[in-house]
């Protein structure tokens, strides 16, 4: 089995062990469903409270992690490998004297283990990464305090008295789903105070789970540096390429080939690096530029995509297994030639007059030609109409404006 077939069969194999798992608690024990997939995963039907979060969460877990397994994440691979033991270890722990309880979930790790090779795509860099810790610990002190007050500040009626020792401990085997040293005298208090802690318990991991393991969108950087020699290139070549300049955009990254005669510059979107426009430089190298950007993306993991590409451009993607499609084509005024005089652009005519009639004036200059003043007033009025701090846009918008040497257009 080749290496792409093995890491979609273990993909698939995941989602279905944590699929089972999560049945296996969530469908009532009466059913017969449950006994069937209870009985294949050596789930026991009277699974104490614990047991059955601890499934159900490696369960959901597992559904999870299959999409970074897809992507090959080295990351994802270590926490499929341990949820997988510790679903086998519940198992285990759950019902004596049964010789294959867990196998499905020792047989997942098992092939995990022995495909291990293929799963080496790093982590995305991205910042805040420790965000994850921070939801589960904010959420767990959540639960905690929260059951707590409602022990502390509870009538003798319903509560026996109790520590504050007891109370605590109350509070934290809630999270599990677990009763505690603390006594009740009604069952609803009970009921509140476990489904609590469980609620913010199953909450911790998964939304935890759910910032550690989601599809980031590393800040992307270019430097002073990246900047000089992408201007560089652009003098050199850009002519031909009317997006080139796009390529400058503070929200790229870029990677140069080896011999630094082009490059590809891109940004990470769930899980996709996308590239814009054509690769910039000797479109001799341009090959060269896409095997580092290729290579890039498989340590990362990353699926290759471009837009706004030339057909020379696609047809030099095409040469590295990448689907082409011709989604437009870009319109180009001729200055020197076009006119207004004809039929056909006797609408423009009108257009062109009613303005001239209307008192507006066009005029067309660099931006060394703007005053300081005016051209901050020109930022702020492209400012207030964009309404947002994005530009819409990817490979046709610049995200700013004022760059040296670039013409601006006002009336």
């Amino acid at each position: 089995m080749t290496g792409a077939a093995s890491v979609a069969a273990i993909t698939w194999v995941t989602r279905l062990v944590g699929l089972l798992a999560v049945i296996s608690v969530v469908v009532p024990a009466g059913r017969r469903a449950r006994g069937h997939v209870a009985g294949w995963l050596g789930l026991p039907q009277d699974a104490t409270t614990a047991a059955a979060t601890v499934v159900l969460v490696v369960g959901v877990l597992l559904i999870m992690l299959a999409t970074g397994l897809r992507r090959r994440k080295r990351r994802a691979w270590q926490l499929a490998m341990a949820a997988s033991v510790v679903l086998a270890l519940s198992h285990l722990g759950l019902q004596q004297h049964v010789v294959g309880p867990g196998l499905v979930s020792i047989g997942l790790a098992v092939t995990l283990v022995l495909n291990r090779r293929y799963f080496v795509a790093l982590p995305d860099p991205v910042t805040g990464k420790w965000r994850w810790a921070r939801v589960f610990l904010q959420l767990l002190v959540a639960g905690l305090v929260i059951n707590l007050a409602m022990l502390s500040f509870a009538p003798r009626s319903v509560l026996e008295p109790s520590s504050f020792q007891d109370r605590l401990a109350e509070s934290a085997l809630a999270l599990l789903g677990v009763s505690g040293p603390v006594v009740f005298n009604v069952g609803w208090l009970e009921d509140l105070t476990t489904s609590v802690g469980l609620l913010f318990g199953l909450g911790a991991v998964l939304i935890a789970a759910y910032f550690l393991l989601r599809s980031a969108e590393p800040a992307p950087h270019l430097s002073e540096d990246d900047k000089s020699k992408l201007r560089e290139l652009l003098a050199q070549h850009g002519a031909r390429d009317s997006l080139g300049y796009f390529a400058l955009r503070d929200d790229k990254f870029v990677v140069f080939s080896k011999t630094g005669k082009a490059a590809v510059t891109y940004r990470v979107i769930a899980g996709a690096a996308v590239a814009s426009a054509d690769p910039l430089g000797d479109s001799e190298a341009w090959p060269g530029a896409i095997e580092e950007f290729l290579e890039v993306c498989r340590v990362h993991g990353w699926v290759p995509a471009a837009m706004g590409c030339s057909e020379l451009g696609a047809t030099v993607w095409s040469r590295f297994h990448l689907d082409v499609l011709e989604i437009g084509d870009e319109a180009v005024v001729n200055a020197e030639t076009f006119t207004l005089e004809g039929r056909v652009m006797r609408g423009v005519r009108q257009a062109v007059s009613r303005t001239k009639r209307a008192g507006y004036e066009v005029r067309v200059r660099r931006t060394e030609d703007l005053q300081e003043r005016e051209l901050a007033e020109l930022e702020a009025l492209a400012a207030n109409w964009r309404g947002s701090d994005t530009e819409r846009g990817f490979s046709m918008a610049l995200g700013r404006m004022g760059d040296a040497g670039s013409v601006l257009v006002t009336a």
